[in-house]
């Protein structure tokens, strides 16, 4: 059965940093030498991943260097907030479970694109 992001990512695009893909491979080898996944469950996720409407931004050094003081602000690793200054930058939805990032993206576009958070 598909997730449900599998499904959104089926219709729409997603962009992502190129640490994505070194983090999606590790979590891959993590899982196999762990002995949680076998060699040809990875080429059967990695051959649906290479169908998927997903895109590599590109990123200056000047964009990439701007992550720390973000990362500082909000108490976040660089590694998320690459997630974040894309969502961002790109005016795209962040898909994240993380209540911390999702915070910070809150704060962010209230910052940034005038964005006002709405009670649930």
């Amino acid at each position: 059965m598909a997730s449900a992001s599998s499904q959104a990512f089926s219709t729409k695009r997603a962009v992502v940093p190129i640490l994505w893909f070194y983090e999606v491979g590790n979590g891959l080898l993590m899982a196999y030498r762990r002995k949680r996944i076998t060699l040809d469950q990875i080429d059967g996720f990695l051959t649906r991943l290479k169908a998927l409407p997903i895109e590599a931004a590109q990123e200056t050094p000047n964009e990439l260097l701007k992550l720390p003081a973000i990362a500082q602000k909000h108490s976040l690793t660089n590694y998320d907030v690459a997630y974040l200054a894309l969502a961002i930058r790109f005016h795209l939805p962040l898909a994240t479970t993380d209540a911390d990032l999702r915070r910070a993206a809150t704060a962010e576009c209230r910052d940034h694109q005038g964005v006002e958070e709405r009670p649930g």
